[in-house]
């Protein structure tokens, strides 16, 4: 492993944080959300832990990057990308067939970019023990404030969050 630059490796750091931080907030407004995922059969695990498990890797990677080359890790961010890419498929497959509203207004299409910001987060992970260049971190910064500023942008519009449905207006 080839050692890494100080700001490359802060900003890194904190952007894995972050989304650590991102990820366990969506995981603390999921038991609120009664939605089509309870449709599924029960071998899905809860939508908690869709959140949870990129949560805790991603707060591993914040307290040493490297461990992205251990075997435990690239094994269990494998699993959950096959799983949440199979997922995303199923609800993009849904919301092209249901979809009455505009994207943000299903639930599938939030569960659908949540699932697609999880798989891209892992992605962009993986091999960051190897080397993080650049590229890597200022794509993890765009990223990381994406999600944010999305939640930024939703609170503050009065129109959006009129025609929220009732289970998202008790939210952060």
């Amino acid at each position: 492993m080839e050692p890494y630059e100080p700001l490359p490796a802060l900003l890194w750091r904190l952007c894995a944080l972050c989304m650590s931080a991102f990820f366990s907030l969506a995981a603390g407004v999921q038991p609120q959300e009664k939605t089509f995922a309870m449709n599924f059969p029960r071998i899905f695990p809860p939508k908690q832990i869709a959140y949870l498990i990129p949560a805790g890797l991603a707060f591993l990677v914040s307290v040493n990057p490297s461990i992205t080359e251990n075997f435990m890790w690239k094994s269990l961010s494998e699993m959950h990308l096959l799983m949440c890419s199979a997922v995303a498929v199923l609800c993009g497959w849904s919301l092209y067939h249901n979809a009455k509203n505009s994207l943000f207004h299903e639930e599938e299409g939030r569960e659908l970019l949540g699932l697609v910001l999880i798989v891209f987060w892992i992605l962009l992970c993986r091999q960051s023990g190897k080397h993080l260049g650049a590229f890597r971190v200022s794509v993890a910064v765009c990223v990381t404030a994406l999600p944010f500023l999305a939640w930024l942008y939703y609170y503050i519009n009065k129109d959006l969050r009129a025609s929220w449905p009732s289970h998202c207006k008790g939210t952060i």
